[in-house]
């Protein structure tokens, strides 16, 4: 995470130096990599306070690949709902997901 000022913050994958981006239609992906540039605006991300737990349905190999590279998009045709990184204020949801 990166603070780029006026109460914004960008996020990089430090195991890709990969910085997340949502476009103005909505999309999430990560093409820009390297050092961060200041001119990008899809790259920011407002600070709000979110007084809600979240939980990601995963097993316990995923979550060590999690823990040491970070969550990253899913790859069209690999997730069950479409490409993204998914949450759910369910924990029993979660739990199914991932198969406890």
């Amino acid at each position: 995470m990166r603070d780029v000022g006026g109460g914004q913050i960008a996020l990089r994958n430090p195991a890709t130096n990969r910085w997340l981006r949502v476009t103005d239609g909505g999309d999430a992906d990560s093409p820009a990599q390297g050092d961060w540039n200041d001119g990008w605006g899809w790259e920011r991300f407002e600070v709000r306070t979110f007084k809600r737990r979240l939980y990601h349905g995963t097993n316990g190999a995923n979550a060590q690949s999690i823990l040491n590279k970070g969550l990253r998009i899913s790859k069209p045709g690999s997730a069950r709902i479409g490409v993204g990184v998914y949450f759910t204020t369910n924990k029993q949801m979660a739990e199914t997901i991932a198969g406890c």
